[in-house]
């Protein structure tokens, strides 16, 4: 996979330059060649850059304004952007490419292929800096540029933060909304040559604040973009995420990280089997279908019938047999409702148009990461639709990874419940379990088998 698939997160980035790139500056660091080495993925589809040209932009610094400070940055990012065949945008607020009424704000560079020559021919374009329009205005704006794109989009915003705290926020909390993990914020503040102290640090909270929003961003100084390493390394952090095992993902987003070279993952990060030599210490199993545990018939008490398996089509994947959560007190047996593999992929419980499917983990990991959260943030919504609707939520880890296998499971399991109550599901309406490596539903002689056992799984309850 060489891209980011729109689950995974949406990032607007505002991306400013300075000056012209000289041949002698690119070829000493060569992004191109990291991505290539397959060690790097990029981050995202499409890119916008947002550039404050209003009046505070007229101030000086480095002997030019703001705004031509902020040009000259830009066209040095620009210039040493590696390959990344991504859609770019560039829009202003303020007064930039002509005297227009208050409240403008100007998309200079359309949204369209990435073009290093196209985007610097845009840069130009602006001439000057005045007006007092907001940012907020160029964020209400942005949605209806980034609607029809696809995939994840990053913004980056070029601003000395002096700016209306109120309407800011609303905006950027808007477009978040609007596109939830798919969009983050990035922020370049353009100090002020002043001894306000305090000053520079309220205008730069306030583009903190706005990075915060996008949980997937964050806010530099210009003075942290004056050499070509500096630059370098914001680009890589920005638009570029290692790829330990050079399976397409980006680390980031990736739930195996460290997948051996032979292991695939398919586009929603579920492991694949080996394409070729088979992964040290797994063993095919001799029979496509694993029995139960044979059950003492002497302790099987009168009516109670034995477990049926539904036999599966010869070329459908098989799930190994696994044992079910030992319920407790506060939830009885028949309140599970019946698992069904030949309705859904994995072990999944479905809920009208959603799936609440099984969220994998990391190797000692219990964070929730970007990659899956569009499909909790779906999940939530759903269950708020439904307030009857009630969820067993099981952690479960493989015999490896911890001295404390309950206490991760129940980590992984809280993560989960934590974040849906944050988006609104009442915490009376989860179950949190934390069942330790003892329900494996795969075999744990082999890495699939155990990156397939750190889990989460959920159980609708009646």
């Amino acid at each position: 996979m060489n891209r980011i698939k729109p689950i995974a997160g949406l990032c607007v980035c505002l991306l400013f330059s300075i000056g012209c790139v000289s041949q002698t500056s690119r070829s000493l660091i060569d992004l191109d060649a990291k991505l290539s080495s397959e060690s790097y993925v990029r981050k995202f589809d499409n890119f916008m850059v947002i550039l404050d040209t209003s009046g505070s932009m007229k101030e000086k610094m480095g002997g030019r304004t703001k705004t031509e400070y902020s040009k000259m940055l830009l066209k040095r990012i620009n210039g040493m952007m590696p390959d990344l065949k991504m859609t770019g945008a560039l829009r202003t607020f303020g007064y930039s490419v002509s005297i227009s009424e208050k409240g403008e704000s100007d998309l200079v560079y359309w949204p369209v292929k990435y073009q290093k020559d196209k985007f610097e021919e845009a840069i130009e374009k602006i001439k000057w800096a005045s007006g007092t329009t907001g940012l907020d205005v160029a964020l209400d704006r942005s949605i209806q540029d980034i609607e029809p794109l696809e995939g994840n989009t990053a913004i980056i915003i070029f601003s000395d933060g002096k700016l209306d705290k109120e309407t800011t926020i609303r905006s950027a909390e808007k477009l978040k909304l609007s596109f939830g993990d798919r969009i983050c914020f990035y922020a370049v503040h353009v100090e002020s040559e002043t001894n306000d102290i305090r000053r520079n640090k309220i205008d730069r909270n306030l583009l903190n604040a706005v990075a915060e929003i996008g949980r997937c961003g964050f806010c530099t100084s210009s003075k942290q973009l004056e050499t070509n390493i500096q630059i370098a390394e914001f680009i890589e952090k920005v638009f570029m995420d290692s790829d330990s095992d050079r399976d397409g993902i980006g680390d980031a987003y990736d739930t195996y990280p460290d997948t051996p070279d032979n292991i695939m993952a398919d586009d929603s990060g579920r492991l694949k089997q080996p394409i070729e030599a088979q992964a040290p210490g797994y063993q095919e199993p001799e029979e496509q279908v694993t029995a139960p545990p044979v059950q003492d018939k002497e302790k099987v008490e009168p009516g109670e019938e034995e477990e049926k398996f539904v036999e599966t089509e010869p070329d459908a994947p098989v799930e190994p047999y696994h044992a079910e959560p030992e319920p407790d007190d506060s939830i009885e047996e028949s309140e599970i409702e019946a698992y069904e593999p030949e309705s859904m992929e994995g072990y999944a419980y479905e809920l009208e148009s959603v799936i609440f499917d099984t969220i994998l983990f990391s190797n000692g990991d219990s964070s929730v990461h970007p990659r899956i959260r569009p499909r909790l943030n779906a999940m939530a919504a759903e269950l708020k639709r439904n307030p009857e609707i009630k969820l067993l939520i099981t952690g479960h880890t493989d015999p490896t990874e911890t001295d404390n296998p309950e206490k991760l499971s129940r980590l992984r399991a809280e993560a989960i419940g934590q974040y849906l109550i944050d988006r609104g599901v009442h915490a009376q309406r989860l179950d949190i379990k934390g069942l330790g490596d003892d329900s494996p539903r795969n075999s744990n002689m082999s890495p699939v088998g155990r990156a397939d056992n750190r889990r989460v799984e959920f159980y609708i309850m009646k």
